[in-house]
C-alpha cells in the first residue's frame, strides 16, 4: 500500500539549487526555466505530488527548508 502524501513547496524561498531534484527517488521535482520568483531564482516545483511516497529525502537535502511533506 502507497503512503499517501501531499508535498508543500514555498516558491518564495527557494533557491534553485536543483538538490531536491537530484535526490528524489520518483523525480517529481524540476528547476523550471520560465519561472523566476522574486529573488530572481529560477524555481524548482513538483511535477506529480500524487506520485510522492513520503521517503522525505527532499525536506532533508533542501538548503532553504523550502519543502514539507505531509503524510495523509
Amino acid at each position: 500500500m502507497a503512503i499517501k502524501c501531499s508535498v508543500q513547496f514555498t516558491e518564495e524561498l527557494c533557491i534553485g539549487c536543483g538538490l531536491c531534484v537530484s535526490v528524489c527517488p520518483r523525480k517529481i521535482f524540476e528547476v523550471s526555466d520560465n519561472k523566476v520568483n522574486d529573488k530572481g531564482w529560477h524555481v524548482a516545483g513538483v511535477t506529480d505530488t500524487a506520485r510522492c511516497i513520503g521517503c522525505g529525502s527532499c525536506t532533508m537535502i533542501c538548503p532553504e527548508n523550502v519543502i514539507k511533506i505531509i503524510k495523509k
